[in-house]
């Protein structure tokens, strides 16, 4: 990470792929985009679904919450597809002297 008073410093995360290059924005209101191997914008990538705010976002998540409590209906989100941070989470919680502690046999 950089800092600098006096150069203009890229402002974003970009992921490197083989083609092109993705730019994940540091604020909300960025937009995911596509770039080319030169910095060149192909695409932008809008979400129709998506919360406009970190307020609205954990609005969203409770009404789908609610929703699939009372419908029975599978919410986006479910047990299945957080099984690996869920397992990073508790590792990380057994933790003695800033160290991992390996999981018992």
């Amino acid at each position: 990470m950089d800092v600098s008073l006096l150069d203009d410093l890229c402002n974003g995360v970009y992921i490197e792929f083989a083609d092109a290059m993705l730019r994940v924005g540091l604020g909300f209101e960025d937009a995911l985009t596509l770039l080319s191997k030169d910095g060149e914008p192909i695409s932008d990538f809008a979400m129709r679904d998506g919360a406009e705010s970190p307020v609205q976002g954990f609005y969203l998540e409770w009404k789908d919450f609610l929703r699939q409590c009372r419908t029975g209906e599978p919410s986006a989100i479910d047990a299945g597809t957080v099984k690996t941070t869920t397992a990073l989470i508790d590792e990380a919680s057994r933790t003695r002297n800033g160290a991992v502690q390996a999981p018992a046999a």
